[in-house]
């Protein structure tokens, strides 16, 4: 894998062209696995290669959303010819979305991580989102987490608030961060 020093950091709707470094971070997996916003199952890839880039279309549009998600746009963040990670924006917020998930998701594969790509990735989110007329922007991380948190806390944010909720059936607090 490319060093984020060789090539720049870029988001971009994903393509065939990184299918295959796509493929090999979700065999990484980090836990993640057949979590279809971020990563897919990578034993399931005969099913899921032909129709990926025309379910985040649909997904985009409102069209064919799992149940309880809102539209949302996926981006890539690739770095040469590697994919680096997925950022998801949501372009709408539920309820529960407000508590946990924010308009924003970044997901950095395992062997990229610890290399200054979230930091990175956090301010082409928040352009992007920018953007698609998103603001002010809500990206909320669970506090446990410390290396999400830090990048977080080092952005220049507007407001930050500490919560208790319920985030992937488990009560904990969470951050809950404001950017214009």
């Amino acid at each position: 894998m490319e060093t984020l020093d060789a090539f720049p950091l870029v988001l971009q709707k994903p393509c065939k062209e990184f299918l295959e470094s796509y493929r090999n971070a979700c065999s990484e997996t980090c836990g993640f696995v057949n979590h279809p916003t971020l990563m897919h199952d990578p034993a399931q890839f005969e099913q899921w290669k032909d129709s990926i880039f025309d379910t985040y279309e649909k997904h985009e549009k409102g069209i064919d959303l799992p149940e309880g998600q809102m539209p949302s746009a996926t981006y890539w963040l690739v770095s040469g010819s590697e994919y680096i990670g997925t950022i998801n924006i949501r372009l709408k917020l539920t309820e529960e979305l407000e508590n946990y998930g924010g308009h924003a998701s970044i997901f950095i594969r395992c062997s990229a991580r610890g290399k200054g790509y979230a930091t990175k990735a956090l301010d082409l989110t928040l352009a992007q989102a920018r953007k698609l007329g998103i603001s002010p922007i809500l990206i909320t991380c669970i506090e446990s987490n410390a290396a999400s948190l830090h990048s977080l806390l080092n952005a220049p944010h507007e407001k930050r608030e500490s919560v208790s909720t319920v985030a992937n059936g488990t009560e904990c607090k969470v951050s809950r961060f404001w950017f214009r």
